[in-house]
């Protein structure tokens, strides 16, 4: 990845770094490698990947599960690399100490990513890779995504990025964060179709058979009523919406739960979960929907008004803005099925 190279050639450099998902750079990397065959048969723009893992030999590259890779290029010079791809990092689960740790090790690594994003290298990073970009500087006031499990670790970590984090794919400019799963096929397909054109992605998508469409990570997120909240007052303020959300709520009857001023508990919100008070009712609400519509066979309009709505049409609205799917098309997608019987046969429904 050295040299001049010919305006036919993508030079693509995949960061390895330790604490990394390696099936996520092996997939990365041959992905790749099926789009340039693709792109030889089928191809309209002759353009090609040279998709090489770089690395810092200092840091190495052993995954969280002990696995390691060895043929691993240096770093290029960050004017000689046209784009960059970052893999997941540490697990989403990673405390706030151990990400500071690991932020402050792969420093090297991110301070190399900026500099190739002021040479005019295009960024992409998928899962909690994203973390290293917003250490490197390169999500400083800008939406961004990353694994929708280390929410509030990045919201405390990085309170300046705008995180998106019910978002599976968010571009602004020459950055794309994806977020968690397998999510990163979906951006690879994107960068495809941007470098190579659509026809390379669409023959790409249907040689490794994947999805290219994708889900909002919404759709997947662990339970806002779920979670464990560091902070005193955020937790006090779950358990009062859980217990009362089907009621009309306020902020002030939050702030009264919370024994703090409207104003505090909404600085308090903004700055520890990225959301005010009554977003986070919304949410829990929005929630308790989705389960429903999973694991029971009530009418839609009844599990909506028991969530605390009693407008149906809005709330459809604000459902499939959140999730990115009609309450049809969940219930379908993410229901499980029953099965009753009686006398006159078995019947089936989905909920």
């Amino acid at each position: 990845m050295t040299g001049k190279m010919d305006s036919g050639e993508i030079r693509v450099a995949i960061l390895t770094f330790p604490m990394g998902l390696l099936s996520c750079v092996f997939s990365m990397q041959e992905s790749l490698m099926v789009a340039n065959y693709c792109a030889s048969q089928f191809g309209v723009r002759k353009k090609y990947f040279n998709a090489q893992l770089v690395g810092s030999s200092e840091l190495g590259s052993q995954s969280y599960c002990g696995a390691r890779v060895e043929q691993i290029q240096p770093l290029p010079e960050p004017d000689q690399v046209d784009l960059v791809l970052v893999p997941a990092g540490p697990p989403p689960v990673i405390d706030q100490e151990s990400l500071q740790a690991w932020l402050q090790a792969c420093r090297p690594i991110s301070d190399w990513v900026r500099k190739a994003y002021d040479q005019g290298a295009q960024i992409a990073s998928t899962c909690t890779g994203s973390l290293l970009l917003a250490d490197a500087g390169l999500l400083d006031g800008v939406p961004a995504t990353t694994h929708w499990a280390i929410e509030q670790v990045a919201q405390q970590q990085f309170p300046q990025v705008q995180w998106r984090v019910d978002e599976s794919m968010v571009e602004h400019g020459p950055v794309t964060t994806a977020g968690g799963g397998n999510i990163y096929t979906v951006l690879l397909q994107q960068l495809i179709q941007r470098f190579q054109g659509s026809d390379v992605a669409m023959e790409t998508s249907r040689m490794l058979l994947l999805d290219i469409h994708g889900e909002r990570q919404a759709v997947y997120f662990r339970g806002a009523l779920d979670m464990r909240y560091e902070h005193p007052k955020i937790e006090l303020m779950k358990q009062y919406v859980a217990q009362h959300f089907r009621h009309a709520l306020t902020l002030s009857d939050l702030a009264g739960a919370t024994a703090l001023s409207e104003r505090t508990l909404n600085r308090t919100c903004q700055r520890e979960l990225g959301m005010t008070p009554m977003q986070f009712v919304q949410r829990v609400r929005i929630e308790s929907v989705m389960h429903s519509l999973q694991l029971t066979p009530e009418p839609v309009n009844k599990i909506v008004w028991e969530a605390g709505y009693e407008d149906l049409s809005s709330f459809q609205r604000l459902f499939k803005r959140h999730t990115g799917l009609t309450m049809s098309e969940y219930r379908r997608r993410f229901g499980v099925k029953v099965y009753t019987h009686d006398d006159e046969g078995t019947m089936a429904f989905e909920a």
